[in-house]
């Protein structure tokens, strides 16, 4: 596959065809001959890559870009991600609750705001239980 690097050693698009990609890219110079724009190379490289995952290194040679993720802080973003999520939804489960106790107060229902005081409670404890088991 070859791809077409920029003037900053980045690839921007790439093709089976090298000629074709050199015609879809040369413009003429000052003679009319047909040429790549100034810093503008086309490289050779073994299999397909995405665009922008290679680059051209010092020496002109075609490299991999290759990401490393930092496993604490990952881990660190998804506990507070996970975190929030669990905050979120006790916010509404605990408001749907006090909505609901709050009609049985309105209508008198004993029965059912003793119901609504043990599901809270329930609620409660679950998210005590699974907030400790994610913030281990």
């Amino acid at each position: 596959m070859y791809y077409l690097f920029d003037k900053d050693g980045n690839t921007s698009t790439f093709c089976h065809d090298d000629t074709r990609l050199f015609d879809m890219f040369a413009v003429e110079d000052d003679a009319g001959e047909k040429c790549l724009p100034d810093g503008y190379s086309i490289k050779e490289y073994d299999g397909y890559v995405d665009p922008g995952m290679l680059y051209l290194d010092e020496s002109g040679e075609v490299k991999e870009r290759v990401f490393e993720v930092n496993e604490a802080e990952e881990a660190a973003r998804e506990k507070a991600r996970a975190l929030a999520e669990l905050d979120n939804q006790y916010k509404a489960d605990k408001s749907e609750l006090s909505t609901q106790y709050l009609d049985a107060a309105m209508s008198g229902d004993n029965d059912t705001m003793t119901a609504v005081k043990k599901e809270l409670a329930a609620l409660n404890a679950k998210y005590d239980a699974d907030y400790a088991e994610l913030n281990k």
